[in-house]
């Protein structure tokens, strides 16, 4: 790959500003055929110059007051950056609190969900344990009532008659 020294940047940079500049100056030139822009072109200029007297009449008579204008000027900028790059170390701040809280509450998520985990495995096991109990008693009483009850033959072939006792649990 082949790198573009200084002076190559130069002379395309070079091009492009002469590019530019021309450009500026036919368009600035179309633009004064207009009746109304040549007149708004040639009242702001007039007041660019009286602007520009002014000021200099008033650096003239009091070098002081633009001294103290510029330090003034200087001053509340500082104070502005300053201001702002404290909001920035706030805002910092902030986001690495934000940033911190929310390692520790993915954390705790996890947490949570390990130990939703563990109390679903032993609602399953529970589950299982009263699903195999429910069996063996099913089971005992299926055992008992086969000994004792009648079957369904013997209420078929024998009308059954309930007494007082029997009725009740």
């Amino acid at each position: 790959m082949a790198y573009k020294t200084f002076d190559t940047y130069e002379r395309n940079d070079s091009k492009l500003v002469k590019g530019l500049l021309i450009g500026a100056a036919v368009g600035a030139a179309i633009a004064m055929l207009d009746r109304p822009t040549r007149q708004t072109v040639k009242r702001k200029t007039l007041d660019v110059k009286d602007q520009t007297v002014t000021i200099a009449k008033n650096v003239r008579e009091n070098p002081q007051s633009l001294a103290g204008g510029v330090k003034e000027t200087f001053q509340s900028a500082s104070s502005a950056v300053s201001d702002v790059m404290d909001d920035i170390k706030q805002l910092m701040s902030t986001m690495e609190e934000v940033k911190n809280t929310s390692i520790e509450a993915m954390q705790q998520v996890r947490g949570a969900s390990s130990e939703l985990v563990k109390i679903g495995s032993k609602l399953k096991d529970a589950g299982q344990d009263v699903k195999e109990h429910g069996k063996d008693v099913v089971g005992e009483v299926s055992d008992t009532d086969a000994n004792t009850a009648p079957s369904y033959s013997d209420l078929q072939n024998k009308p059954h008659v309930v007494t007082p006792n029997e009725g009740s649990y």
